[in-house]
């Protein structure tokens, strides 16, 4: 069910998206199947299975792939997706970990007029290189400065989705004067919430590190690392004055919801904050739920426009 947010309501509004059509029979199953879904969605995460990217034959020639060089290295490029025409305004999807730019294709080739929306594969993942992973949320937040800066003087509107979301919010930090509006999605951001299970542990040790594939063994330290990431982050984000909307699973078993109420606390210097949850909604919205990300786009620039963040 899409939430009408033609007028992207009060910004202090908490949204919860319900699911009517489930029947009684459906409601009864997930009652059944609920202990299993923390195991369903750690499944997911790892693996990608059931998480659908770019269709190459339908989107092929609305999303393309660009490799950029920085400071003349051959070795230091940054690989991303792009779709619109580079005039429109800007929109920067950043995914999670592990992860990669195609996740956002079928986002992204759902551009509309007058939107240039871009998905870099963040370092340590796709075709970006050094292929080393990258753990602090400040270098995370470098990497991606030059599809976030626009040469026209505008700003951009950042879309963080899971580990995206700190990044996102990172770069909001770092880059003040160029980002008009956060969305967040699925965010990490509560610095108590992230745990570390020993099995993480033992396989960042390099007996055990060679045997990970290199976006698994890459996403681990960067998760190894977040928790203290997050704890830097926490006394800054009074800080933030942009618009920030806020888009959660209800039951998300990855990042936990109280990250929302973390960030609703934390956020209290910005202009506005907008919580859409999610009846039933669990961490894969972006693949599950994309018009509700659409509408969360399309209000983030309604935000930003209304505080004259967009003039050039």
């Amino acid at each position: 069910m899409l939430v009408d947010l033609a007028a992207c309501n009060p910004p202090a509004a908490v949204i919860v998206i319900e699911n009517p059509d489930r029947t009684e029979g459906e409601g009864l199953l997930t009652s059944l199947l609920a202990p299993l879904h923390p195991l369903r969605e750690q499944f997911v995460a790892v693996t990608g299975l059931g998480l659908d990217g770019v269709d190459e034959e339908g989107e092929a020639l609305l999303v393309r792939r660009t490799t950029s060089v920085r400071n003349g290295d051959e070795e230091r490029s940054l690989s991303f997706l792009t779709a619109g025409p580079a005039s429109g305004l800007r929109v920067v999807f950043v995914h999670g970990s592990p992860g990669g730019a195609i996740e956002w294709g079928p986002i992204l080739a759902n551009a509309p007029q007058g939107q240039y929306r871009l998905a870099p594969d963040r370092p340590g993942f796709g075709e970006t290189r050094p292929a080393e992973p990258v753990t602090s949320l400040t270098g995370q937040a470098d990497a991606i400065a030059p599809l976030v800066r626009d040469p026209r003087g505008g700003k951009a509107i950042v879309v963080g989705y899971s580990y995206g979301g700190a990044v996102a919010l990172r770069s909001a930090l770092d880059m003040p004067d160029q980002i008009g509006g956060l969305v967040l999605v699925g965010s990490a951001a509560d610095p108590t919430r992230e745990e570390i299970h020993p099995l993480q542990t033992l396989a960042s040790l390099d007996a055990f590190s060679w045997m990970l594939p290199s976006d698994l063994g890459n996403s681990n330290a960067e998760l190894l690392a977040l928790g203290p990431e997050l704890e830097a982050l926490r006394e800054r984000l009074p800080e933030l004055r942009v618009p920030v909307t806020i888009v959660h699973g209800l039951e998300d078993n990855l990042v936990s919801v109280e990250n929302v109420l973390y960030l609703r606390e934390r956020l209290s210097g910005s202009m506005k904050v907008r919580l859409i949850l999610v009846e039933s909604g669990d961490h894969f919205l972006p693949w599950t739920h994309p018009e509700q990300i659409e509408a969360a786009v399309s209000c983030a620039i309604e935000d930003m426009k209304g505080a004259g963040g967009n003039e050039r």
